[in-house]
Formats: C-alpha cells, structure tokens, sequence
C-alpha cells in the first residue's frame, strides 16, 4: 500500500509541476494568426488538463486506499 501511495503522489506532483510549466503560457496566447494561436493553445491546454486529471485521481485513490485499510483494520 505504501508503494500505490508514493506512486499516486508521484503522479500528483507531476499533475503540478505540468500545471505549473503550462498554465502561465496558456494566457500569453497572441490570436493574430488563428492556426498558430489553435495550435499553441491546444499544445498547452492538454498538458494542463492531464495535469489536472492527475491531481484529481491521485488524491481520490488515496483516500480510497486510506478508507480501505481503516476499514480493514476495524474488521474481525
């Protein structure tokens, strides 16, 4: 169990730091030329959102096994 944790925060720190590298491009995008401002933002917009897909699912499958072994422990 100690191994799937370390694995999920290992996930969710790569979650952050593709957050992190990503977002504050995303808002510097320049719309002159629509394919290449598409295109930018498509290339940093999937980063951020598998970043954020991470988070989320590192953090719930935490709780999931934290909730398991306490009900295993409280168990006959």
């Amino acid at each position: 169990m100690k191994i799937a944790i370390v694995l999920y925060l290992l996930g969710i720190l790569i979650g952050i730091y593709a957050i992190w590298n990503n977002l504050p491009a995303l808002f510097n995008i320049n719309f002159s030329d629509p394919t290449l401002g598409l295109a930018r933002f498509l290339m940093l917009a999937i980063p951020v959102g598998v970043g954020i897909f991470l988070i989320y699912m590192g953090i719930m499958n935490i709780k999931e096994l934290i909730q398991k072994e306490k009900k295993g422990r409280n168990a006959p």
